[in-house]
């Protein structure tokens, strides 16, 4: 049976002081989403393109909208028309579901592939568009999800020892866990206003991936709160940007109601809820290693 395929993200609104009598300073994060993508709108993206926004409803508490775009084809009118030269547009969609309640699994972002261009690309150019707005009372940061046990076994293939591990972590806005690394980017963020921190571990003579601060990261960054770049002793390569964790479910074409109450009914596996990766399979091949 035809799939449909979302790329997952997270969504990390970060509170923003005041510069404007029209920001909703008493929205919470969960309002501001909804108010946000309530209504319809253009937006600009790369190469001077104009993508819409074009809200569907919701789908229990979930927001459902579409990213469209237009493209033109060249085309030949029929025979009994003469068989000239002539140009059709047509409109294409791509489908985003988003959780904006506030829950461990929260204010994740599904974006479905291969319609209207690389959803990373898609959602980046509507949070830009959306962190523009003079009423926004939050600053949003979008990271892509991951599968950290890909991690674990590129580094378990590599002796657990790196020649180098970077962080780039949003500092957090949501989480009821309080791990050192929660508690150490969130004092970090309130004295110093930083939105993001980095963090690298470098060693010509190797990095060890077997201790706290490490595993702390990877599981920081695979909650959508950030991202993980390393590089083996040997040279070789890891992004977790590059291996996106992505969800499957079967493809409908229904009108607008009917595909509400479908993704209602598939919200669960749409944003990959309740599934935690395991290290159990630590020597699969497709672990985000990259050629450059």
């Amino acid at each position: 049976m035809p799939e449909r395929k979302f790329t997952l993200f997270h969504f990390s609104l970060i509170p923003i002081a005041q510069t404007s009598i029209m920001m909703r300073t008493q929205d919470t994060r969960e309002e501001w989403l909804r108010h946000a993508l309530k209504i319809p709108f253009e937006f600009g993206h790369f190469a001077g393109m104009t993508l819409h926004w074009v809200p569907q409803g919701d789908a229990d508490e979930c927001i459902v909208g579409l990213i469209q775009r237009t493209r033109v084809h060249e085309l030949h009118q029929s025979p009994d028309e003469g068989g000239g030269e002539i140009t059709k547009e047509e409109w294409q969609g791509a489908y985003v579901v988003v959780d904006p309640t506030h829950h461990d699994e929260g204010q994740r972002v599904a974006v479905e592939n291969d319609v209207v261009g690389k959803p990373s690309s898609l959602i980046k150019s509507l949070v830009k568009h959306i962190n523009m707005l003079q009423e926004a009372p939050y600053q949003i940061e979008i990271e892509p999800l991951f599968d950290a046990s890909r991690f674990w076994a590129f580094a378990n293939r590599h002796d657990n020892v790196m020649k180098k591990i970077d962080f780039d972590f949003v500092v957090p806005n949501m989480w009821s866990t309080e791990s050192d690394l929660d508690a150490d980017l969130r004092d970090t963020g309130r004295t110093t206003g930083a939105e993001r921190v980095r963090v690298g571990f470098r060693s010509e003579h190797g990095v060890s991936t077997d201790n706290q601060k490490v595993r702390e990261g990877v599981d920081y960054a695979e909650r959508g709160a950030g991202t993980l770049s390393a590089r083996a002793m040997d040279g070789t390569p890891f992004r977790s940007t590059k291996q996106p964790l992505i969800s499957k479910i079967p493809a409908v074409k229904a009108g607008a109601d009917a595909m509400l109450k479908y993704f209602a009914g598939l919200k669960r596996t749409i944003l990959s809820r309740g599934k935690n990766p395991t290290l159990d399979d630590l020597n699969r091949t497709d672990d985000g290693a990259t050629d450059n």
